[in-house]
């Protein structure tokens, strides 16, 4: 009877100091610093911010690159003495690249060159890309008689994302036809030259290519040929394209924040350099779609995010 009495005095010990344990680490946990160094202060870029702080059970300073001298940043970072930074933006990730002895996160930018001199291995990112096959998969599932695509590229911004999107359609029932667009305002032809040869026009995320005009021209051969758009930005499915895929700035930012949390629980373990968003967006204009004459998949539409 002592015996057992002793077993359970000991058990509820062992108990209270494992839960006093825990109680500390998270303690630990959350009393992590992060410097969160922006590109300007723009909504984007502090949504990603408010997703960051949702995960990383950490407490968040915020700095706007706009609002410093850009000489004495990583003084300026340092002096707050931080468990890590968060960089929001390509130029904000520019400045921290160089940072040694603290993990930096980031997102909303583009990844550094591997090869230059700047990143170490202290850097780890979530991108904004959503990979080529991933598009073709939705197109598949929510336009099924869908079998030509068409788009323009320029090959120094958007050569590779093409590259990879004709490897992977030989695997698709697709055909890509894709049309370089090395010479501003060459455009408008390219795009007219595509009529009677695709069933859907992909705009991808190039500024050297899609502009204001573009779009309209795009859309305009759209309604002209009954043939489907689909996007990377919701903005241009409200203006009349069929589909996008997007990634919020919350969500990204949010990823970001769950890779923080892995590190600084344990800084041997492995965080990949680069993620892919984990979660996307699907939007469909499916007004634009019966105007157009177009068949969506019920399935698709189902696990639409956004219907118009």
């Amino acid at each position: 009877m002592l015996e057992s009495l002793s077993q359970k005095k000991h058990i509820v010990s062992l108990t209270i100091v494992a839960c006093l344990s825990l109680l500390s680490h998270v303690s630990l946990l959350s009393a992590a610093e992060i410097v969160a160094l922006k590109t300007s202060d723009i909504k984007p870029y502090s949504e990603a911010v408010e997703g960051f702080i949702s995960t990383c059970n950490c407490t968040v300073t915020e700095l706007n690159l706009q609002d410093m001298d850009r000489k004495d940043i990583k003084e300026n970072i340092l002096r707050l003495k931080p468990d890590a930074v968060l960089a929001i933006g390509t130029d904000a990730l520019n400045r921290v690249l160089t940072l040694s002895g603290l993990p930096v996160f980031y997102t909303m930018a583009s990844p550094p060159d591997p090869g230059s001199a700047g990143p170490g291995k202290n850097i780890f990112g979530v991108s904004m890309d959503i990979r080529p096959e991933t598009y073709l998969i939705t197109m598949a599932r929510l336009l099924p008689d869908v079998k030509r695509i068409g788009l323009i590229y320029n090959r120094q911004n958007t050569g590779q994302f093409v590259k990879d999107a004709l490897a992977v359609s030989r695997f698709t029932r697709f055909e890509i036809i894709a049309l370089e667009n090395s010479v501003p305002g060459r455009a408008p032809a390219l795009i007219e030259s595509l009529k009677g040869k695709i069933d859907v026009f992909w705009i991808l995320p190039d500024s050297s290519v899609i502009t204001s005009g573009t779009i309209e021209t795009i859309l305009l051969f759209s309604f002209q040929n009954h043939v489907p758009v689909v996007s990377y930005t919701k903005k241009h499915v409200k203006m009349g394209a069929v589909a996008s895929l997007t990634v919020s700035p919350f969500d990204l930012g949010a990823q970001a924040g769950e890779l923080a949390a892995i590190k600084l629980r344990n800084d041997l373990l492995e965080v990949p350099a680069l993620s892919r968003p984990q979660k996307i967006a699907l939007s469909v204009n499916k007004k634009i779609a019966e105007k157009l004459g177009v068949r969506l998949s019920d399935a698709a539409l189902r696990d639409a995010g956004e219907v118009y």
